[in-house]
Formats: structure tokens, C-alpha cells, sequence
């Protein structure tokens, strides 16, 4: 295990606005529509990914991890999607993974979603990864 590796926060307290809350909930709710836009497109397509917008990130056992080659492959509002009424913010990056994995996702989430600093260096100690690093920079409900 890296020593010291959870003993810090590398980042300074963040403090944020009314306003940039309300955008980052904004953004969450596009992304949400954006993955359910494109689950119903790869139900659409016959379970298929096109390669010309999707590139292989990672294999491991039964799972691949695909990168959106195009940052705004799946932004709502694009030409590809008319219908929806609003646009997530461009430039975000798109990840599309297949396969199964063991465990639930019960499992899954419990893994990801970390509501404090003290909680993630928890879970993190417990990895198998001796150089995992990570941080909490806000915790925003």
C-alpha cells in the first residue's frame, strides 16, 4: 500500500454557490437522460455499438469499456436526438460498458458513491489496488 496515500485531502475546501449547485444538478439530469438515450439506442440498434463512434477503452474477464471517440456523440439536443428539449454541457466525456460482473448493483453503487472523505479513504483502503489514489472534492446532496 502507497504510504500516507489517504492521509491528506490534495484539495482545499470548496465552498459553492446557489447557482453552481443548481447547474451541477442540471448537468447530473442530462447525463441521466443522455445514458437512458443511449441504452434505448443500443436496444434499438439490436444490442450493436457502432465502432465508428465508439472506441475499445478496457477489457477485463466478461466486461468491455468503450470511449466515446466524439466528446458530444451522445449530448441531448444534438441532431441525432431532436426530440429532447435541452442540451447537456458539451465536452464531457462518454464511457459505455457491456458485460456482467459479479455482484449486484447494490454492490456497484455502495463501491461508487461515496458521501464523505472519511467514508471513500474507507473503501478505498480495502481495494486490491496498492496504488488506487483518490479524493472527495465536495459532497454535493
Amino acid at each position: 500500500m502507497v504510504k500516507g496515500r489517504f492521509t491528506v485531502n490534495p484539495f482545499p475546501n470548496l465552498t459553492l454557490m446557489p447557482s453552481d449547485t443548481d447547474n451541477l444538478d442540471e448537468i447530473a439530469g442530462s447525463m441521466l437522460e443522455d445514458n437512458i438515450q443511449r441504452y434505448e439506442d443500443f436496444l434499438a440498434k439490436n444490442k450493436k455499438i457502432d465502432m465508428e463512434q465508439w472506441k475499445v477503452l478496457k477489457t477485463k474477464e466478461n466486461s468491455i469499456v468503450y470511449t466515446a471517440r466524439h466528446h458530444d456523440v451522445y449530448r441531448t439536443g444534438s441532431p441525432s436526438h431532436p426530440h429532447h428539449g435541452h442540451q447537456s454541457q458539451p465536452g464531457l466525456p462518454s464511457l459505455l460498458s457491456l458485460g456482467t460482473t459479479v455482484g449486484s448493483l447494490e454492490d456497484m453503487m455502495f463501491g461508487v458513491v461515496n458521501p464523505t472523505l472519511e467514508i471513500m479513504r474507507i473503501k478505498a483502503s480495502s481495494t486490491r489496488n496498492p496504488k488506487a489514489t483518490c479524493s472527495t472534492v465536495l459532497y454535493i446532496q
